[in-house]
């Protein structure tokens, strides 16, 4: 299916594949780099999985999909990143809360490393003794975070903010999940969910989207001597406390540390491209709110309760949704309280329209740009086709938002389940 943008003048070719696989094709010929990513529905959120015929599910260790994304890059044979390197390309890959994305840029000719890609993703060739050096190296990761604290802050708010659902869980998970990890299990859940019917792959770049389709389509055709056995991912959502916490844990930092999180009501009723919309229009919400251009921002930097380096978001998904915000103080306490009024008057004050406004062209803005970023935009792609939504007709949604359907975001804030987590000296 061939859609286009005229605003833009940008076309995408998006199908299902014979193999299985969805294919979705931006040709851009301006570009010298051309980036292809290949994509599995698995990622630390996924701890429960169904195989087709089975009422028990497969209970899987926290990090196993980041474990795996390493264990694909290892081969007792072969250097994978050098043979990508021989044709011109570098390979890398990531894990999500809900998938893994291996990936290369190249200028060069893309047959050849997209033929590479495939292979390396559809024929692991991990053996037990690689499984135990990677799990010593990602262990070795893990420690580094000891002196990250923005990330230790964020991870200790969100064990607090849900009681049992696995966004508590660090995407690597912890060293006692890899070290309990086993060859078995790994090799278990590679099959299960790393078949072309459950895979997404997006190519951006410079390329001819037939040629590309019939190479993709071939290729994986060598892969396919093994049964698809996934069936569906257990979604958990968890209950949602309504009484408020505050926390104050001693950290050698610098200057005192604040993250503060509220729980976002969820309807089982909605659909992905809904959960996706409500996301951008929370996004609004909050920039009316604590944007740089409005009153409560200025406010805040004016009685000193936050600093540069005060941030916020909010993550809106199908088991999960939650706001957040973030600022360095050195009156912890203070600043506690002006942010929980400040959070508390999106609920009985109306956010300046004007902020939306700016806001939106912002976005809108942003979202023009990104057709000339080729990671940004193959990131983008690849996260709206994991949902079957259409970048464009997204666009054109989003375009049409209005101030009161920013409003409306307002019920869903649950102030009572308000989290506080103070890093302090």
């Amino acid at each position: 299916m061939k859609s286009f943008n005229p605003e833009f003048s940008e076309q995408l070719y998006s199908s299902v594949l014979p193999c299985g696989i969805r294919l979705a094709i931006m040709p851009k010929q301006d570009f010298s780099r051309t980036e292809i990513q290949l994509a599995v529905p698995f990622g630390s959120l996924t701890t429960r999985a169904y195989k087709k015929g089975s009422k028990e599910p497969i209970i899987l260790p926290e990090g196993m999909a980041h474990f795996l994304e390493h264990l694909l890059f290892e081969s007792e044979t072969l250097d994978i990143p050098k043979r990508f390197a021989e044709v011109g390309a570098v390979v890398n890959a990531y894990t999500t809360y809900d998938k893994t994305a291996y990936y290369f840029q190249t200028t060069s000719d893309v047959i050849r490393p997209l033929e590479l890609l495939i292979e390396m993703v559809m024929t692991a060739q991990f053996s037990e003794m690689a499984m135990k050096k990677e799990a010593a190296i990602i262990e070795q990761e893990m420690m580094m975070y000891d002196d990250d604290y923005e990330q230790q802050i964020y991870q200790s708010l969100l064990k607090q903010l849900y009681s049992s659902h696995p966004i508590r869980h660090d995407i690597a998970g912890t060293i006692e999940s890899v070290e309990a990890t086993t060859y078995q299990a790994l090799m278990d859940a590679y099959r299960l969910f790393y078949h072309p019917e459950n895979m997404v792959m997006v190519v951006v770049g410079n390329v001819d989207a037939s040629e590309i389709q019939q190479k993709v389509e071939s290729t994986f055709q060598r892969y396919l001597n093994r049964v698809n056995d996934y069936h569906h991912t257990a979604v958990i959502i968890d209950e949602i406390s309504k009484k408020p916490s505050h926390h104050i844990v001693k950290k050698d930092v610098a200057i005192p540390m604040l993250m503060m999180g509220i729980r976002l009501k969820l309807t089982d009723t909605k659909t992905l491209w809904e959960r996706a919309m409500d996301d951008i229009k929370m996004s609004f919400l909050l920039s009316g709110v604590f944007g740089k251009g409005g009153n409560i921002y200025r406010d805040l930097m004016k009685r000193h309760v936050i600093n540069d380096a005060f941030d916020y978001f909010s993550s809106y998904e199908e088991s999960y949704g939650h706001l957040i915000v973030f600022t360095e103080t050195k009156k912890p306490s203070l600043s506690k309280k002006a942010l929980i009024k400040a959070l508390e008057q999106i609920k009985t004050t109306l956010p300046d329209e004007k902020q939306f406004e700016l806001s939106k062209r912002k976005l809108i803005g942003e979202y023009i740009q990104m057709f000339d970023q080729i990671s940004q935009l193959a990131n983008q792609v690849l996260d709206y086709e994991m949902k079957s939504i259409s970048l464009f007709d997204f666009f054109k949604e989003l375009s049409a938002l209005t101030y009161d359907d920013v409003l409306k975001m307002r019920d869903d804030i649950l102030l009572d389940s308000l989290v506080s987590i103070t890093f302090s000296n």
